[in-house]
């Protein structure tokens, strides 16, 4: 059985059409947003200090996925069993709990959505059939 059937079988089982999700770990997801300091691409560069961060995702808003226009930075939904096997398994935990973490994505200033935390979780969600809540901070 492979990943979309267990999840529409647990969904089926559950009789369930929709997670709950949680706000993300921003205390967690420091390590991801730190790559954004230094970021290859002068226009992702973010000069913020980890309290700042701290305090830029309390100022985040909820959306869905389908909301936004094009995010960059994320995997392609065939490569979701590439992904790293324990953030995988993680995935299928939360799926099966019915409660998924928010990704995280930053909007710049260009109007460019950028995913900063959650590639995993973004493309799980997508793979079976969800479109998911996404955490949104607006620069």
């Amino acid at each position: 059985m492979n990943l979309q059937e267990n999840i529409n079988r647990i969904k089926e089982v559950m009789g369930l059409d929709d997670l709950e999700y949680t706000e993300p770990n921003s205390d967690l997801e420091w390590g991801e947003a730190e790559r954004y300091i230094d970021h290859e691409d002068v226009n992702k560069r973010i000069g913020w200090t980890k309290k700042e961060w701290m305090d830029k995702i309390k100022d985040g808003k909820v959306i869905r996925y389908s909301d936004i226009p094009k995010l960059e930075n994320v995997s392609d939904v065939s490569e979701f069993e590439s992904l790293l096997p324990e953030k995988i398994e993680r995935f299928i935990k939360a799926i099966s709990e019915r409660k998924l973490e928010m990704p995280i994505v930053v909007k710049f200033p260009n109007n460019v959505y950028d995913l900063v935390a959650g590639n995993t979780r973004l493309i799980g969600a997508l793979k079976s059939g969800y479109n998911p809540k996404i955490w949104l901070i607006e620069l």
